[in-house]
């Protein structure tokens, strides 16, 4: 299959299965991982994909995202699951100070899921 079969394979998958979706590791399992892996990322490979990674936020230091995407040794997307019935709000996460770092990225990229 293609990626646009594949995404599409992945959408039918998760709103049948939407309603079982209901915490941060079924997210994970059921959406994140799959994703991923139609990205082309080893999910198994640390050097690529890290879980529960430590990373700095502005004025928060050391606070856990649930993905890090990595390239060449460095952090380039975090990713932050959550239910897919929880509803998303950005300034709990405090939205700006999340934008200025970390250091490492050109530009931040968060992806809550």
């Amino acid at each position: 299959m293609g990626f646009k079969e594949d995404v599409d394979r992945l959408a039918t998958q998760v709103k049948k299965r939407a309603e079982h979706i209901n915490n941060e590791e079924t997210t994970k399992q059921a959406l994140i991982i799959p994703f991923l892996q139609i990205l082309g990322y080893d999910v198994f490979d640390p050097l690529e994909v890290k879980s529960e990674y430590l990373a700095d936020f502005g004025k928060k230091k050391s606070e856990k995202v649930d993905y890090a995407i990595f390239d060449n040794g460095k952090p380039i997307i975090f990713i932050e699951a959550k239910p897919v019935n929880e509803k998303l709000v950005l300034t709990a996460l405090n939205w700006p100070d999340t934008l200025t770092a970390p250091r490492t990225l050109s530009w931040p990229s968060l992806l809550m899921v």
